[in-house]
């Protein structure tokens, strides 16, 4: 009898972790956003958290926005890895550690769900300058080093970044002025104040049907459904600049594989609705579903990309 009262006990140990992951999640996931209410990501992100949400399970997004999104990414660093905490990521998550030791929080601390969407970049130059192709950039650019200067919303963002990689991969000597946002920076690049810049597709593209910016590439390796008639760096010769801003999800490094797998299936599952996939477009994103496995290359791949623009850009955080 004793015996039996052992094999059940330990079967029902056995059991328990499989009964907690069938019924994850039973209680709300606190969703993360490190940027303020009412961001294109935070947008993004809300609607994926409505579309994973159903009558047995909730998602609930809160903002913790601060130090260029590091406040939220390190509180989740630091939460209960049982998979009812997870933060939205961007390229800013992966680009801040390495840009600073002071972010309160390393890659490491985090583990992989799934990236969902991307956002293209647009590079752009105000009509006035007389470049109308990202050739013409880089040749006005070696002809006269340091004369042109480009804008962008502060040091480590997607806009500032995907310059700099142009800077770096063509040995280029453009100027970088900073602005206090990206909708200033705008500002200057329409006002002539900068000549050049990169910037989202949602924000840029409307400014180009306008003809107030030519728009010289978009920073992808295909070309977006929003805007087929802009070529890609790829096509244009120049594929290493190709720079997305991608809307992902990570939890605490030590949560449970078989959750993380789970979070990622329900991503996937929602991405198969036509209906989100036409409101992420609407929003100026693409989907772009990953396996977790596939998402942990990535992040490798774009933490080695960005860490080597820092090092001989010698770019230092603000």
């Amino acid at each position: 009898m004793a015996i039996l009262r052992i094999v059940v006990i330990a079967a029902g140990i056995l059991l328990c972790p499989l009964v907690a992951l069938a019924d994850y999640p039973e209680k709300p996931v606190k969703v993360v956003v490190p940027f303020a209410p009412g961001s294109g990501s935070d947008t993004l992100m809300r609607l994926m958290a409505q579309k994973l949400s159903d009558g047995s399970r909730s998602f609930v997004v809160e903002n913790k926005p601060g130090a260029g999104g590091n406040i939220g990414v390190q509180s989740v660093a630091t939460s209960p890895a049982d998979g009812y905490t997870v933060v939205m990521a961007s390229p800013s998550t992966v680009i801040n550690p390495l840009l600073s030791p002071n972010t309160g929080y390393a890659m490491a601390d985090l583990a992989p769900v799934a990236s969902w969407a991307r956002t293209p970049l647009l590079l752009l130059a105000n009509p006035a300058t007389g470049i109308t192709s990202l050739k013409g950039l880089i040749d006005n650019a070696r002809a006269n080093p340091g004369k042109l200067n480009y804008g962008s919303g502060g040091i480590g963002l997607p806009q500032f970044m995907v310059m700099e990689l142009l800077k770096q991969k063509e040995k280029l000597n453009i100027v970088h002025v900073a602005y206090k946002g990206s909708a200033p920076a705008m500002t200057a690049i329409l006002g002539g104040q900068v000549q050049v810049a990169a910037d989202t597709i949602v924000t840029a593209l409307p400014q180009v049907q306008a003809g107030k910016l030519t728009a010289l590439a978009i920073t992808t390796l295909e070309r977006s459904p929003l805007a087929p008639n802009i070529p890609t760096v790829a096509e244009l010769g120049f594929p290493s600049i190709e720079s997305v801003a991608f809307i992902s999800v990570l939890a605490p490094a030590k949560t449970p594989a078989d959750i993380l797998d789970k979070l990622n299936g329900m991503i996937s599952a929602a991405l198969k609705d036509a209906d989100t996939v036409k409101r992420i477009r609407d929003l100026g994103a693409d989907p772009f579903i990953t396996t977790r496995s596939q998402f942990a290359t990535y992040l490798a791949a774009e933490t080695a990309k960005w860490g080597a623009v820092i090092k001989e850009q010698n770019i230092k955080a603000e």
